[in-house]
């Protein structure tokens, strides 16, 4: 406590005043441009790797950084996760969505050994409220995840994105640069995107193009941030080698991209300590009881409607 005192006193003296005038430059004319779902890991810093300010953007912070699947929401349940959608979306009016995940993340590492039918079972849940969430709320991800190893970690994967039948393609880390748990953090933070999408009250601005979601991920020992491209069907790293064509894609993503480009040629040293995690072989599924979900396609099937890719790490037509 004695730091976080000593920093308000630092703050009264130094910055307070500043901030004072960008709050009264918010409350005249507030003009939010996102709404950023990350972690709660301390060292997720989201205004500082996406160089905001005061009044850009409504972030909301969790465990292993999840939105709610609107199925969950009912009148004895709730979470502020989708209060937080209404309250930008609806009543502010923003037009993007963000949901940023990150590697080491020990929410992840935790999901991971769910897997574990003992580990996930309910008298363990009773007395961790972190494994209930992640059972609750992350199980559809790692049910995606082990789908994907057992077709193999090459294979893709198919999520819904703004509209049911609006799919898009992912190849999870293709030159296998990350951990095992870290490639579940990637699968996760696409998950969020179809989870955003199941609520009814942004169904009609999603279908009109009005209102964007997008996937970031940050590697916490590189200090790089990857952007999920649709085009690529993949993070890409965004750098100086990527930016332009990254730009290339639709026009709703650029003012992102250009934020995280300005960030990375001053990115400080985040430190580059690896936790090394040891992992089991898949456990059986039926402890988690929505396993089966019927809200994506068959891993591995094709869509008529649209053009699916050849894998980079197999070369293998779908």
């Amino acid at each position: 406590m004695e730091r976080i005192l000593r920093g308000v006193m630092r703050y009264r003296h130094t910055t307070r005043e500043q901030m004072v005038q960008e709050f009264r430059k918010v409350r005249d004319n507030p003009q939010p441009k996102a709404v950023f779902f990350t972690c709660m890991d301390s060292r997720m810093i989201p205004t500082r790797f996406t160089e905001t300010h005061v009044g850009d953007m409504f972030v909301v912070r969790n465990a292993g950084n999840l939105v709610p699947h609107a199925e969950h929401f009912q009148d004895e349940y709730f979470s502020c996760e989708p209060a937080a959608l209404e309250l930008g979306c609806v009543v502010n009016n923003i037009k993007h969505i963000i949901v940023c995940g990150h590697s080491d993340c020990k929410a992840m590492n935790l999901l991971y050994k769910l897997k574990d039918p003992e580990f996930a079972s309910l008298d363990n849940r009773r007395i961790s409220p972190l494994r209930a969430w992640l059972c609750e709320h992350a199980n559809t991800s790692l049910a995606k995840f082990q789908n994907l190893k057992e077709i193999g970690l090459d294979k893709p994967l198919i999520f819904s994105s703004e509209t049911p039948l609006r799919k898009f393609v992912a190849y999870i880390d293709p030159e296998n640069n990350f951990a095992i748990e870290d490639k579940l953090s990637q699968v996760n933070t696409l998950q969020q995107i179809e989870n955003v999408a199941s609520y009814g009250f942004l169904k009609r601005r999603l279908e009109s193009h009005d209102l964007h979601i997008h996937a970031l991920w940050f590697d916490i020992y590189t200090g790089d941030i990857y952007f999920f491209s649709r085009n690529s069907k993949r993070f890409i790293a965004i750098d100086e080698s990527s930016i332009d064509r990254l730009l290339d894609e639709p026009s709703y993503a650029k003012p992102l991209l250009k934020i995280a480009l300005l960030y990375g040629h001053g990115i400080p040293d985040m430190g580059r300590t690896r936790l090394v995690c040891s992992w089991q072989k898949v456990g059986q599924r039926e402890s988690f009881g929505t396993l089966g979900s019927d809200r994506s396609p068959p891993l591995g099937s094709t869509s008529r409607d649209q053009n699916l890719p050849t894998s980079p790490a197999s070369g293998l037509d779908l």
